[in-house]
């Protein structure tokens, strides 16, 4: 047996050993030092001794204590000779503790102060090592450090061979993961235990089949609404690592003759989400686990970014050479046009399923002639997203091997363009977002490269370029009216095309796409638009005193 004194650290229960502490004492009378760092909380004499008192919550990443106590239990930790003090919170208790009971904390939560467990009523208590929390306390830059929260050694899988799926709903959608790593019941999660310095999708940990496993919740790793109560529990094995996925329910497990899995188009792909299973028309995507898990939390991986299509089209090379055809739809209330070379077909829109971890132009995939396909919302290229109804179209466009669908209001009937309307753009641009622009009576309508614009589509660059086009066109086509005017904020658009944007059935992109048919025009009022705020002015503020070195109060002490 060991013996185990827990303690309440702002507001989660942590563990320390008996034997690697002294004793713990009530202490009053504390010479508070400013919170910098928050780490060091200050002074007191102890014994005829001064004493260096650090902040334990602080310590481990939690809030500094509130210093507002008329006194603090201080947990005495001596080396070589010296005696450094820990503020707390208060002490739990003392407990015994049998080695059975003592396990290691998961690897995805590891850190070099936090390695192990201790069970304790149903409860897994973290347990700090203080030996190696006080060596790094005295170095000069500390900062207490998270676990890395990734799994070590984890690679991409093929997903299109598994024969087996676990298909679960999280934030209101279906998702499906290999079903070989999942457990076949689904539980609820036992005693859950916090810590500090968890990102937003971890949940904590807890104890399950003999180990201590971290609480993973989906919704919020895959950036989705968390809709659901969270309170089911798939149990994983991933490459030899427990973890528990928190969903809002289970739809069971699935064999090969249920579904079939067909690999996401690559503009729609990431690290961890590459293809997706189509069973009775409906579209799930499949989550590889291990690199759902491991990935950066803000998805900013060069390789996850699509790779380039084979493009095909000579429109370029024809482009102010020879009379050219267009075709002419709207976005945003505004005409451009695509090559009628790029297009191979329009239809009345059908319904599409969205994606997480897609660059904002994806809206979604749909499966068209047994393929999948990314559906764009150019409207995303000015900063805004289309007010789908049941009545706008689908374009199919295609230039070499890439094919996506278009979100439109309306499509226009073909036409030609000879040489003369013909104009190049008034400015170099390297990717050739835009093939070119033309005229149309009073106006200048742009030309759209719709595989360049997906493939490197970023919102600020967007935004300026064609605020810049805008302006070039101004000075270069004198009396003629720009098609893009100049927007101060991208939530701000003209009353004309505010008024085409807001048809009486006008529902929500992300609403219409959930309500699963095209054909339905139940009416679904828009959510109103955040109102804009004013920045106020930061307030200028003195700055702190600092506070005196670890050393100097080492000094004082000896």
């Amino acid at each position: 047996m060991r013996d185990l004194t827990l303690f309440n650290l702002g507001g989660m229960k942590y563990g320390i050993w008996q034997d690697e502490f002294r004793d713990v004492r009530d202490v009053q009378a504390i010479h508070w030092l400013p919170p910098v760092p928050k780490h060091i909380a200050g002074m007191s004499i102890l014994d005829g001794r001064t004493v260096t008192l650090f902040d334990l919550p602080a310590c481990i990443g939690l809030s500094p204590l509130t210093r507002k106590g008329k006194k603090y239990p201080v947990l005495l930790y001596e080396h070589e000779n010296r005696i450094s003090g820990f503020v707390v919170d208060s002490v739990i208790g003392h407990f015994p503790i049998s080695p059975e009971s003592i396990l290691p904390m998961p690897d995805y939560m590891r850190t070099a102060m936090i390695d192990t467990c201790a069970m304790y009523a149903s409860e897994s208590i973290p347990v700090i090592n203080m030996s190696r929390l006080y060596k790094s306390v005295l170095q000069a830059d500390f900062e207490p450090l998270p676990a890395e929260h990734s799994i070590s050694g984890i690679q991409k899988e093929d997903t299109t061979s598994v024969k087996t799926i676990r298909v679960f709903e999280s934030g209101g959608e279906s998702f499906a993961v290999p079903g070989a790593c999942i457990e076949k019941t689904p539980v609820e999660p036992g005693r859950v235990s916090k810590m500090a310095l968890l990102p937003p999708h971890v949940g904590g940990i807890t104890f399950h089949q003999g180990n201590i496993i971290p609480l993973i919740r989906l919704s919020s790793r895959m950036k989705l609404s968390e809709k659901g109560t969270l309170e089911l529990m798939l149990a994983a094995d991933i490459s030899g690592h427990g973890f528990g996925l928190l969903v809002d329910s289970d739809r069971g497990q699935w064999d090969d003759k249920k579904f079939i899995v067909k690999t996401l188009p690559p503009l729609a792909q990431s690290d961890w989400l590459q293809s997706a299973v189509v069973h009775d028309k409906e579209i799930i995507p499949l989550i590889e686990p291990g690199m759902l898990l491991s990935s950066p939390l803000d998805d900013a991986d060069e390789d996850a970014l699509p790779p380039k299509y084979m493009t095909d089209s000579l429109f370029k090379s024809q482009f102010g050479r020879e009379d050219v055809n267009i075709t002419e739809f709207s976005i945003l209330g505004v005409r451009h046009a695509i090559p009628e070379f790029e297009v191979e077909d329009n239809f009345r829109i059908k319904p599409f399923r969205q994606l997480p971890n897609v660059l904002p132009i994806v809206a979604g995939i749909l499966e068209h002639d047994g393929e999948l396909l990314p559906v764009l919302d150019l409207a995303m290229c000015f900063g805004r997203r289309s007010p789908v109804t049941p009545e706008w179209r689908m374009i199919l466009v295609k230039n070499g091997d890439f094919k996506a669908l278009i979100l439109t209001e309306a499509v226009f009937d073909e036409q030609m363009l000879s040489v003369e309307m013909q104009h190049e753009l008034p400015f170099d641009e390297p990717y050739t977002l835009v093939y070119g622009c033309y005229t149309d009576e009073a106006v200048v309508r742009l030309i759209l490269n719709v595989e360049a614009l997906s493939v490197h589509f970023d919102t600020a660059r967007f935004r300026e370029l064609f605020i810049a086009l805008s302006r070039e066109m101004e000075q270069t086509l004198g009396e003629i009216a720009p098609a893009f005017p100049e927007f101060k904020d991208v939530d701000e658009i003209p009353e004309e095309i505010e008024r085409e944007l807001e048809p009486e059935e006008s529902v929500e992109l992300a609403a219409y796409v959930a309500a699963g048919e095209a054909e339905e025009e139940q009416e679904i009022p828009p959510e109103p638009e955040e109102p804009v705020y004013e920045e106020a002015a930061e307030p200028v503020t003195e700055p702190e005193p600092e506070a005196p070195p670890v050393e100097v109060a080492e000094e004082i002490e000896r």
